[in-house]
């Protein structure tokens, strides 16, 4: 019996949120509503996604899929794997670096401000009429759900340009 990587990444999603509700309970009441609502819910999702993957590995087995289509089915899936090239994924990883760097040096507000439009012009390829709305609005929903709703105040930076 050949394990899919579907079924394999659905039971470790399980395991992972049950370690999460599990060790949840070692915490105090306030500091465990979060991670026990997260770790049930996972449970709950990632459980449904593994019923599912074993349910249709089960129907391909029962409709009596030949080993030759499932050859030919996985040299396709191999051909678009390949298709990613190391180029795209050291761009992806440069992006993240530099929206780090810009909330550690200059903290999540100046770093916000900065990044999203650097990363609309230059990797999305916007005019300054999509970038400039885009950014602003982005700014002030961060701004109404962590500082608004939520009282909580973001890292300043090194610099510690916290200024809300």
């Amino acid at each position: 019996m050949r394990v899919r990587g579907e079924i394999v990444f659905s039971f470790v999603l399980l395991v992972l949120f049950g370690v999460v509700s599990f060790l949840s309970f070692e915490w105090p009441e306030i500091a465990r509503r979060f991670p026990l609502a997260s770790g049930m819910g996972g449970i709950v999702i990632s459980g449904i996604l593994l019923a599912l993957a074993i349910r249709r590995g089960t129907r391909e087995k029962a409709e009596g899929q030949s080993s030759e289509v499932a050859d030919k089915v996985e040299e396709q899936e191999e051909k678009q794997e390949e298709k990613a090239t190391p180029k795209n994924e050291i761009t992806i990883i440069a992006w993240v670096l530099l929206f780090i760097v810009l909330v550690l040096v200059f903290g999540f507000w100046v770093g916000i401000m900065g990044f999203v439009p650097i990363f609309m012009v230059l990797f999305g390829r916007e005019t300054l009429k999509v970038v400039v709305p885009y950014t602003v609005i982005f700014w002030l929903v961060i701004y109404v759900v962590f500082h608004v709703a939520l009282g909580t105040s973001l890292f300043g930076g090194v610099w510690g340009w916290a200024f809300l």
